[in-house]
């Protein structure tokens, strides 16, 4: 008798989880650019003068040169974890009171932090660009979003002690 041999089933990863990984990661790379840049060159940073920073609370580009690798960073290591789906036991506490792993927390954090630096620029900043800040906001927006279509909260929802995936799926 002949047994038939099956290529095994590949997960196929949802719109949402591949867009929101792209995302981080073009999210991630020019953060990380624009932020070495502010802090190898703390008063002309990107062609820019301490003049912009008139009206905050700092007078050069270091402190936002941090925030950006810090964005960078958060982001970077969303996507990663999307991705290698590895988990840190340390970390189990948050990922059940948030009810989500920490990707998906990472995910929806970077694009609030992201909305709420726009909103903090459109504030502080003398000069409004018409695209790039409406851009940047939008593109927060979606970060932040896309981890609640329903693919994905089923996908990166937190396994509570106890509790079975197929419990948690039905839910």
């Amino acid at each position: 008798m002949l047994t038939e041999v099956r290529p095994a089933k590949r997960r196929r990863e949802s719109r949402a989880l591949v867009s929101v990984v792209i995302l981080l990661v073009l999210l991630a790379v020019p953060s990380a650019i624009c932020g070495l840049e502010m802090i190898n060159d703390p008063i002309g940073a990107l062609g820019m003068t301490t003049d912009w920073l008139v009206r905050t609370p700092i007078d050069t580009f270091l402190w936002p040169g941090i925030f950006l690798l810090g964005l960078a960073a958060a982001a970077l290591l969303s996507a990663a974890g999307f991705v290698m789906g590895f988990r840190w036991r340390w970390i189990s506490r948050a990922e059940n009171f948030f009810g989500y792993r920490w990707p998906w927390v990472g995910a929806v954090s970077t694009g609030v932090v992201l909305m709420a630096w726009i909103i903090v620029e459109v504030i502080l900043l003398p000069t409004v660009h018409p695209v790039l800040h409406p851009g940047l906001f939008v593109w927060g927006l979606v970060i932040a979003g896309l981890p609640f279509t329903a693919s994905m909260k089923t996908q990166f929802r937190a396994h509570a002690p106890g509790r079975t995936t197929k419990e948690l799926t039905n839910v």
